[in-house]
């Protein structure tokens, strides 16, 4: 059958959603032999492209990676259908500008502004970098492996026009704390300092998501749930009330707060400073099984966000109500989740190399579709 592939012929009609690219609506027949740089000859000859523009193709939205036989051979369409093609440009490989060498493995990356970049370690630090490949900082705080950071710079802004509380980085990690950073006092612009720790999981955090107007984050674990936070500094009358009521899965909270906010009166000013604080949950998301390892918010509905987990489901939640408002599955763990509010889509990447993408707008567990990327570790 593949040698009598060379003889056969396809009609075809090219299509673009580029108006630069537009052709006219006339099939052409061409022969089923066909793979992506041959289709791509075609339409830089009906373009008169000079110089050649690189092009792929889809075919019902699926990109065409063999040639148009063993395409429609796979989906048992006759070669008597006109079949129509979507051609789009080629994204060109990347190129490397410059290379930042740390001394231990990096988990997380956060581009703050274009001439500073955090990034997440193993060995518990936060490096600093700006855009010359100088380290100009690396903040201490975590005791045990940075699992996940998000600059505030990178959300929107909150309504009063300004970053709440002048949190300017959240970090968590291995040693089941989230920690916010604010600027220092030194005389670095870049340099920061811990503005509050945040407890309440018990076992590893692996990501967070911060609200489109900063004024909340949430937190996901290896401990099988979510937590919602508020990003306010804390202030001396919430310290007090933890003294008091305690933090859920934490036995002692006199080894936590600071010895000198312990032994200071209610008319201490500085108990208000936001070295030490401490800071907990407004509320816990509960309903996954096993390791929750990340969440996204839904940056158009600033009550809706997701979470996928190594149950291999994506859950859907109203952060107002703390309910699990739609669950999705596939028979894969989910590694990593993201929202497009331009799309209204989620993206997720597995442990089997597959990306898939969902939409949460629909009802049941379908999967709108899925690429397979050929690496050799997952995502």
């Amino acid at each position: 059958m593949e040698k009598n592939s060379k003889a056969e012929q396809v009609q075809i009609r090219l299509v673009s959603k580029t108006s630069k690219y537009e052709l006219p609506d006339t099939p052409l027949v061409v022969p089923t032999e066909l793979k992506r740089f041959g289709l791509s000859e075609i339409v830089n000859h009906l373009l008169s492209n000079d110089p050649i523009v690189p092009f792929d193709f889809l075919i019902e939205g699926e990109f065409l990676r063999t040639s148009l036989y063993q395409y429609l051979t796979s989906k048992n369409i006759s070669t008597e259908n006109i079949i129509t093609v979507e051609f789009i440009e080629s994204l060109k490989p990347p190129k490397s500008l410059s290379n930042y060498d740390t001394d231990s493995w990096i988990s997380s990356i956060q581009i703050a502004s274009p001439n500073l970049i955090y990034v997440g370690c193993y060995d518990s630090t936060i490096q600093l970098w700006n855009a010359s490949n100088e380290l100009e900082a690396s903040l201490v705080g975590h005791t045990g492996s940075v699992k996940s950071i998000i600059s505030l710079n990178n959300s929107s802004e909150s309504s009063s026009g300004s970053k709440a509380n002048n949190v300017e980085l959240l970090s968590a990690g291995i040693d089941q704390t989230t920690i916010g950073w604010i600027k220092s006092n030194s005389s670095s612009d870049s340099s920061l300092e811990i503005g509050y720790v945040s407890y309440g999981h018990k076992a590893c955090v692996n990501g967070i998501a911060v609200s489109p107007d900063n004024s909340h984050f949430i937190t996901c674990s290896t401990d099988s749930t979510l937590k919602l936070y508020d990003t306010e500094i804390p202030t001396e009358d919430s310290q007090r009330e933890i003294m008091e009521n305690g933090i859920e899965g934490l036995p002692t909270v006199s080894k936590l707060l600071s010895e000198k906010l312990t032994k200071k009166s209610k008319k201490s000013k500085s108990a208000s400073s936001p070295s030490n604080l401490i800071k907990v949950p407004k509320s816990t998301f509960t309903g996954h099984i096993g390791s929750i390892t990340s969440v996204a918010i839904n940056s158009s509905s600033k009550n809706t966000f997701y979470s996928g987990g190594f149950d291999q489901s994506l859950r859907s939640w109203d952060a107002v109500t703390s309910d699990n408002v739609s669950t999705k599955v596939c028979d894969q763990a989910f590694l990593s989740v993201d929202y497009s509010a331009l799309s209204g889509l989620i993206v997720s990447g597995h442990t089997d190399k597959f990306v898939r993408i969902w939409d949460p707008r629909i009802d049941g567990k379908k999967i709108l579709s899925y690429f397979l990327y050929e690496i050799s570790n997952s995502y």
